[in-house]
């Protein structure tokens, strides 16, 4: 127990490195594997694996750019209310922790949690910071979807190892805010591909979820190559099928 405590502590120390690092790690299977470096020019370099939007383009793989001055400057400012150490906490086995070092210090909290006082803020910021940047990929996967359509698209210019044997694909019919139907299927995709530029895979879809609101979809257990490992990937997203949505 003294050994979790010390754990949580948050502790800033003094030390060389980037300006601003984000890890994301652990929790239940597939573990999340979030890694986002910032550097003192603003560059940046993120790795994501687990992608869940209520909407929009779902996106895994690496990414990297230069943050806006603006945003650089948010950056370099975000900690700057930070006070005292974190409160020790008894955290379950499958919660993911996130790591944050900013100018050599260190908190390390249970992810999506709002951190001791005078972080709160800056922890929103942060995340949010990781959602917006996998709009500039290096090499990504993509979810793309309509209403009988799901496939994998490439986005960037570099190319990305990925294993599709495992995969799969859920959708889930919704009416409101109720589940109203399901489905799945094996995707049974290449054991070994390189996506690149201009690649497409397309997904098993007959689903035959006529009508609802809206329609979530997740495709699970990809495995991508981030360079050192085979990391287990999920993108999820969700469109409208109700009138707006041009549904049935």
């Amino acid at each position: 127990m003294a050994t979790l405590a010390k754990g949580l502590a948050s502790r800033f120390r003094r030390s060389r490195g980037p300006l601003l690092s984000y890890r994301r790690r652990g929790g239940l299977p597939p573990p999340d594997n979030e890694i986002l470096t910032v550097e003192e020019s603003g560059a940046f370099r993120l790795w994501r694996s687990i992608v869940r939007l209520d909407g929009g383009t779902a996106r895994i793989g690496r990414f990297a750019g230069k943050l806006a001055p603006d945003e650089l400057s948010r950056v370099r400012t975000a900690f700057d209310g930070w006070k005292g150490d974190a409160a020790h906490e008894r955290v379950p086995p499958d919660t993911p922790m996130e790591t944050i070092r900013f100018r050599g210090g260190e908190l390390r909290i249970p992810a999506g949690t709002p951190g001791p006082p005078g972080v709160g803020a800056a922890l929103v910021h942060v995340r949010a910071l990781v959602d917006s940047l996998t709009a500039h990929p290096e090499a990504a996967i993509e979810l793309a979807l309509d209403k009988g359509d799901a496939r994998l698209l490439h986005a960037g210019t570099g190319v990305l190892r990925c294993d599709l044997s495992r995969a799969s694909i859920r959708a889930v019919r919704w009416d409101g805010d109720a589940i109203d139907g399901s489905w799945s299927a094996r995707v049974e995709g290449p054991r070994s591909v390189d996506p690149g530029p201009g690649w497409s895979y397309a997904l098993p879809f007959a689903h035959g979820l006529a009508g609802g609101t809206a329609m979530s979809v997740a495709v699970e257990d990809i495995l991508a190559f981030d360079g050192d490992f085979w990391v287990a990937c999920v993108l999820e997203s969700r469109i409208a099928t109700g009138p707006s949505g041009g549904g049935d």
